[in-house]
């Protein structure tokens, strides 16, 4: 497993300055899909989104080219999102439980409606 990281690198930058204060690297780990993920966190004042830009690169050796992506205060996903469920996933199961509750209700209602409907003509 630690060959793995060593090939994978994940390079946060401030204005193009690499930064290594306030950057913690997580550990490299399979994914089920077979490929391998990692993750790097960096503790960062609010006003500073403001007056810098933040740069996340990754680099491997299958890449043709490094991958730098621009890190944008609205992608990032803070812990009081997910302690509030404002994460998208926790609201697609919270609507396939209700649409599913909706749906049972409507089955029962007919399945009632038709045994009343039947008893009433007989």
């Amino acid at each position: 497993m630690t060959c793995i990281s060593a090939v994978i690198a994940l390079l946060l930058k401030e204005n193009g300055e690499g930064l290594h204060e306030d950057v913690e690297l997580g550990e490299t780990v399979p994914t089920r899909a077979g490929t391998f993920q990692t993750t790097s966190h960096l503790t960062v004042k609010p006003e500073d989104w403001k007056s810098q830009e933040y740069t996340c690169t990754v680099q491997h050796k299958s890449l043709e080219q490094d991958i730098v992506l621009s890190v944008k205060e609205e992608n990032i996903k803070r812990n009081s999102d997910i302690k509030n469920g404002s994460s998208p996933l926790m609201g697609i199961i919270i609507g396939c439980v209700v649409g599913a509750l909706i749906l049972a209700l409507v089955v029962i209602g007919v399945v009632i409606w038709k045994k009343r409907s039947s008893g009433e003509s007989h």
